[in-house]
């Protein structure tokens, strides 16, 4: 299905460290850090061609035709602003195309989805970073196989009360920030108004996620 859509155009994709390539042979690798790591095992590591944060891209407005990326959006702690970035790069008529892990079918499981609003606040800065507590003792690390929730939001005195000791988050970890079925993040799509050309509730990439692609 990428290749169908991007295989000709020039784009980038984000978070390409470590790598099931796409063999998009027009793309530029984005990734924040340099050198592969260990969350997609198994796959070689990709040439990182940009090093820069995901949702602050060094490219101007419209200049590209897609940005793409696969398990790659669940890892910013303001998908909104990673949105609405890739989104300020593309081109009329280019895509956004995206692959996220299904809640269902992978280790985030038995994890709540995240509610649209808590994204909104997050992106309005409503809800802050220093918000959420994360459970004594645990360690959040990016693709860590925890079936447990992995920070939990202090709203209100009774929330408080519950995470009284627990450390509170003083930086991002780059952990699954946010859990989605299909039609969650099509419900975040459509909040910012972006048109959906296609959706694959299976992906056809490895099959434990979904993808959306998205036309400006």
């Amino acid at each position: 299905m990428a290749t169908r859509y991007l295989g000709e155009l020039h784009g980038i994709e984000i978070g390409a460290s470590t790598q099931n390539s796409f063999e998009l042979r027009r793309a530029i690798n984005v990734d924040f850090v340099d050198q592969a790591d260990n969350q997609q095992q198994g796959c070689p590591p990709a040439v990182v061609h940009v090093v820069a944060l995901g949702d602050k891209l060094p490219f101007q407005d419209a200049t590209l035709d897609y940005v793409v990326s696969s398990h790659v959006i669940e890892h910013f702690y303001d998908p909104v602003k990673a949105l609405r970035e890739w989104y300020r790069v593309i081109q009329p008529g280019g895509y956004i195309f995206v692959i996220a892990p299904h809640r269902d079918r992978t280790f985030d499981h038995k994890r709540v989805v995240t509610p649209l609003q808590e994204l909104i606040d997050r992106s309005t800065g409503r809800v802050k970073l220093s918000d959420y507590a994360m459970r004594p003792g645990e360690r959040v690390e990016p693709g860590k196989p925890d079936e447990r929730e992995p920070q939990f939001l202090v709203r209100d005195k009774a929330a408080a009360k519950m995470a009284e000791g627990w450390p509170r988050f003083t930086s991002d970890t780059h952990h699954h920030w946010s859990v989605w079925r299909t039609d969650d993040f099509l419900e975040l799509v459509r909040w910012l108004k972006f048109e959906v050309v296609e959706v694959q509730d299976v992906d056809d990439k490895i099959g434990n996620g979904f993808t959306v692609v998205i036309r400006k």
